[in-house]
């Protein structure tokens, strides 16, 4: 019987979906209340990313949104 690959071990699939398994696992943390527990580490380990990634995605988001004022300058 031949073996079905698993498409989430594939780095070009989670090169695309890493940002919406990001958004869900934090979306999945806010409403089951265990937001204030959230551990960088734990998601990028649940993600399958390096263990920086969570703080280069929030890098990257208040870069590209302070480029159009949503995000005040300190």
């Amino acid at each position: 019987m031949p073996r079905l690959q698993d498409t989430t071990c594939d780095p070009e699939w989670l090169s695309q979906q890493t940002d919406r398994l990001l958004g869900f696992e934090v979306l999945y943390k806010e409403v089951t209340g265990y937001a204030d527990n959230i551990q960088p580490s734990a998601i990028c380990e649940k993600i399958g990313v390096h263990p920086t990634f969570t703080h280069e995605a929030v890098l990257s988001f208040v870069t590209k949104f302070s480029q159009f004022n949503y995000i005040p300058n300190e």
